[in-house]
């Protein structure tokens, strides 16, 4: 017996394959959002003093602002990209207040000691 290689998926196949493709994609984004907070959260604890309140605090206004701007812009079910759209928004919007997280990044990965003056000059 041949298996079938090239066969078109019907329009009720397609349709549950991508309910279910989204379904995948939302369970991982709402995984790795909340060890995102986490990470963020837990830098405003150790590098600047937030406690417990002011942690929280910061959390509602930036998932607020989360929901916002993918509302406002992107007013579509969160799937991958739908979370890539976001952040490429987020991106934009600090450029236009001059800070550039990927140029940060890119900086970050290529640093060595001796690229230590650069990584200041450009806010790392």
């Amino acid at each position: 017996m041949k298996a079938q290689t090239n066969r078109k998926l019907t329009a009720n196949e397609q349709k549950a394959l991508n309910k279910e493709i989204d379904r995948q994609l939302q369970a991982q984004a709402e995984k790795h959002g909340c060890n995102m907070d986490a990470t963020v959260l837990l830098t405003l604890y150790l590098h600047f003093g937030f406690g417990k309140e002011k942690l929280r605090e910061f959390w509602e206004k930036y998932s607020e602002t989360e929901k916002t701007l993918f509302d406002y812009y992107y007013n579509t079910p969160l799937t991958a990209e739908g979370v890539r759209e976001r952040e490429f928004l987020a991106t934009y919007e600090l450029k236009g207040i001059g800070v550039d997280v990927e140029s940060w990044r890119k900086l970050k990965k290529e640093w060595k000691p001796e690229n230590d003056e650069i990584w200041k000059k450009n806010g790392g």
